[in-house]
């Protein structure tokens, strides 16, 4: 590849406060021997409406791009090569990038990203991204500046059907785009985030290994060796890779596309998963886990721990009596009244937990949490059809039986994660 006929013009976003990270950056550039123009990053202080975007941060990130996307259309260059100030490259980045050619189709090219799912071979060092994310070091071609400005000024649902993900930013909606727009990434990458104190998180980020490996999602990649096949090596040759499990468990009546549901007497968690060590990515469970008692569940919790893999995680909504009668509300008291229960006091709402619905156990949030944390997760409270993770977004569906009021009153809902 021919780097700067390739990309003939690269811009780094950079904050004016920031200058730091700007003569980090120079320097970088200057031993790699790029040119590289300056694009003032936008303050979110200066932002008053969030269109769309979840905070000010993640919406001046977005116009950062935007304005970046703009500087080259105007330039009327063929393509475009946008870095973050807190890009990492490889030691070896000239000998590897001369590896690659990129193919004729090439709509979007990240220097180094994180597969979201799994890529596919596209050739030496190269591969063909299926789903990514991050925006540190990617390139775009003059054809799809447009589809990019639109798509960073308003986003629909990040991750399509992922209402209401947590603290998303450009890199969803790009990876949207990745469905129409071929899009290939270096393999392995050429160009990772530096770890440090995010301008835009409220805490440390850590994404990417000193190699530049992705730390979350490893197993997508296990066992491939993408610079010649997408094929796994198996005792008796090469067979196509399966996708980790979705498993909804106690499922009930809701049937979740693109998930393995299970309930009585398919499956019985009180007992050990009928699932290979490592073979799952996603659990979830509604309203279930209150139905066996507390040793039963630890043993499950711990038989998940087994089967899901390295950054998978488990999905819990359950009644939580703190909350019960911290937040009962006037409908929560009628409906008590209404089946029987008692005279739609809190003391019958307490008793109702304890003694209807068929529970064995009684839980609150910060008692799971502790389980859970003892076992080996790491745990992480969400609210009901939200997650920082586009496939647990809009899972529960318990209101369609007791109606939002009383859901929202009485559910709470924890994400843990198998930690690397």
């Amino acid at each position: 590849m021919n780097f700067d006929d390739t990309f003939p013009l690269k811009l780094c976003i950079n904050l004016t406060r920031r200058e730091d990270r700007r003569f980090r950056m120079d320097l970088e550039f200057y031993k790699l021997g790029m040119d590289v123009l300056r694009v003032r990053a936008v303050n979110q202080k200066y932002v008053r409406r969030l269109h769309g975007y979840p905070t000010a941060g993640r919406y001046a990130n977005a116009l950062s791009h935007r304005l970046a996307l703009r500087r080259a259309k105007l330039a009327g260059v063929s393509a475009v090569l946008i870095f973050e100030d807190d890009v990492v490259f490889a030691p070896d980045f000239h000998e590897r990038l001369a590896d690659i050619e990129l193919p004729e189709d090439w709509g979007i090219f990240y220097l180094g990203c994180r597969h979201w799912q799994r890529p596919e071979s596209a050739g030496q060092r190269l591969v063909r991204v299926t789903r990514a994310l991050d925006t540190h070091a990617y390139a775009v071609r003059a054809e799809h500046f447009e589809r990019l400005l639109r798509a960073f000024r308003r986003p629909n649902n990040p991750g399509s059907s992922a209402e209401g993900v947590l603290d998303w930013g450009v890199d969803f909606p790009l990876a949207d785009l990745q469905r129409d727009i071929p899009t290939y990434a270096c393999w392995p990458n050429l160009a990772w985030q530096q770890p440090n104190n995010s301008d835009l998180a409220t805490k440390a980020w850590r994404a990417y290994g000193d190699d530049g490996k992705q730390l979350a999602r490893q197993e997508i990649l296990a066992g491939v060796n993408l610079e010649t096949t997408n094929r796994i090596e198996g005792p008796e040759g090469p067979y196509l890779p399966r996708k980790p499990l979705c498993l909804h468990l106690g499922c009930g009546g809701n049937q979740l596309t693109g998930w393995k549901n299970l309930d009585l007497p398919d499956i019985d968690i009180t007992q050990a998963l009928p699932f290979a060590s490592g073979s799952t990515e996603f659990i979830f469970l509604e309203h279930v886990i209150e139905h066996v008692k507390a040793t039963e569940a630890w043993e499950f919790f711990e038989e998940c721990q087994r089967v899901l893999v390295v950054g998978g995680v488990l999905r819990l909504a359950f009644p939580c009596v703190e909350k019960i009668w911290r937040e009962m509300t006037p409908e929560y008291a009628a409906m008590i009244s209404e089946k029987g229960w008692g005279d739609g006091s809190r003391r019958a709402a307490m008793r109702a937990v304890v003694f209807e619905h068929g529970h064995q156990a009684v839980w609150t949030a910060a008692g799971m949490s502790a389980i859970l944390k003892s076992i080996g997760f790491t745990v992480l409270p969400c609210s009901i059809g939200k997650s920082s993770h586009p496939e647990l977004c809009g899972l529960e569906q318990h209101w369609t039986q007791v109606g939002r009021a009383v859901n929202e009153v009485e559910t709470v809902c924890l994400e843990a994660c198998k930690p690397t």
